[in-house]
């Protein structure tokens, strides 16, 4: 039997995850244009999430195109120091739902 940090997460959780990294991010001070590449990326997560049968690997793919901007603003920009460590717990709980495709995440 799977532990509760095992659990599937629902449409709805997954969706309110990302709407967690999104609102974080809006607030944050990075540039604009990188906000909006990740937004772009947290989109295409979100709307794959709410697919009757989701493509994971795909939504997968696009939660770590959204993660590398951040851990590169992370890197080269002010004003993502600490973005990125407020978001990762928030992206480690999506984690779960992403099945076999996590493996694309690399965490």
């Amino acid at each position: 039997m799977q532990g509760d940090s095992e659990k599937q997460l629902s449409t709805d959780d997954v969706v309110e995850l990302v709407t967690q990294i999104e609102t974080l991010l809006r607030s944050s001070a990075l540039p604009e244009e990188q906000k909006q590449k990740v937004l772009k990326h947290l989109d295409s997560v979100k709307e794959e999430a709410k697919c009757e049968e989701p493509d994971k690997g795909f939504a997968a793919k696009s939660l770590q195109r959204a993660t590398k901007v951040l851990k590169d603003a992370s890197d080269t920009v002010d004003a993502g120091n600490g973005l990125w460590k407020r978001l990762e717990p928030i992206v480690t709980k999506l984690i779960p739902w992403f099945g076999e495709a996590k493996s694309f995440l690399g965490f």
